[in-house]
């Protein structure tokens, strides 16, 4: 069985919990997942299925997008509505102060990580020193937003307003949320976080626990198969190559595949591209196109 499960981790759980959720269930496969999501998020967490792990570092880069609940009153010590309120501030900011400060954080931005993050400091992470009583110095690191926006008519009862966030590996919404606050004057924290998108993987195309725990009930085996997308699902953005029949034997060495056991034959100008390469119409790596050949890790050849 090998694939993605592209599920939608509700709040209270961990991302490796919600792993464990359907490795048992599934049973002997390897399995892990591609992004992870506080536990106290909701949202798209894809999980990799047996082949799938090995496709790991094609994922782990990917543009994500969320929802967020941004919340003005109070600031606390992990930034999110599970911690303690550490500052509070009676001021509302406009739509139109809120607005002004935005552009501040679009682009390539400085975050400095949250105490209670799972960074490791001295072999221990973050949030475990945090919960000691200990104040861990985490250094200043750069991060990219793409896309940050008020949601129209997306401002709630509380005094809350929802933000969409779309972003690069390493964004903490939670810090960004509270550094909004401090940009217009007022305490701030992150009272809600839902990931809408993780690469290719989208609220579209996923499934709630429940949904999965149906299909693992089921005595066809092939419905859970049902729920799997392919291998090259999170490939499509990459050109695709198949490997000719008389290279077949080397390629399943490893050999890098010359421009003209490939079809279709790939162009000397797009020496340095990443590309898919399939064998007998199955994924078999992906490589790094030469000046004459396209090298690759054959790691999905049997």
């Amino acid at each position: 069985m090998n694939g993605f499960l592209n599920i939608i981790k509700p709040p209270a759980m961990t991302s490796n919990d919600a792993v464990s959720f359907i490795k048992r269930r599934i049973g002997r496969v390897k399995i892990g997942h591609a992004g992870t999501l506080d536990p106290e998020a909701a949202g798209v967490l894809p999980i990799m299925v047996g082949s799938a792990t090995r496709l790991f570092d094609e994922l782990a880069d990917k543009q994500k997008e969320y929802i967020a609940k941004w919340m003005p009153g109070a600031a606390t010590d992990t930034q999110d509505s599970t911690g303690r309120v550490i500052a509070r501030s009676e001021r509302i900011p406009t739509i139109e102060e809120l607005n002004a400060v935005l552009s501040r954080f679009i682009g390539e931005v400085h975050q400095t990580p949250p105490q209670y993050s799972a960074i490791k400091v001295s072999g221990m992470a973050a949030y475990e020193r945090a919960r000691r009583g200990e104040q861990v110095p985490l250094a200043e690191r750069s991060v990219r937003i793409d896309k940050l926006k008020w949601i129209e008519d997306g401002e709630t009862a509380d005094g809350g307003r929802m933000l969409h966030v779309v972003c690069g590996r390493g964004v903490y919404v939670r810090t960004l949320c509270e550094d909004i606050g401090k940009a217009v004057g007022c305490a701030a924290h992150m009272a809600f976080l839902l990931r809408i998108r993780c690469g290719a993987f989208d609220i579209e195309n996923a499934h709630t626990l429940e949904e999965c725990l149906s299909a693992f009930s089921a005595d066809d085996p092939s419905a859970l198969a049902g729920l799997l997308l392919p291998l090259d699902f999170p490939l499509q953005h990459l050109p695709k190559y198949d490997i000719l029949s008389n290279w077949r034997e080397r390629a399943r060495n490893g050999h890098p595949a010359p421009y003209q056991t490939l079809s279709p034959i790939p162009k000397s100008g797009d020496a340095g591209s990443r590309v898919r390469l399939y064998l007998d119409g199955t994924l078999a790596g992906i490589g790094i196109v030469g000046a004459i050949d396209v090298s690759f890790r054959p790691i999905l050849i049997k």
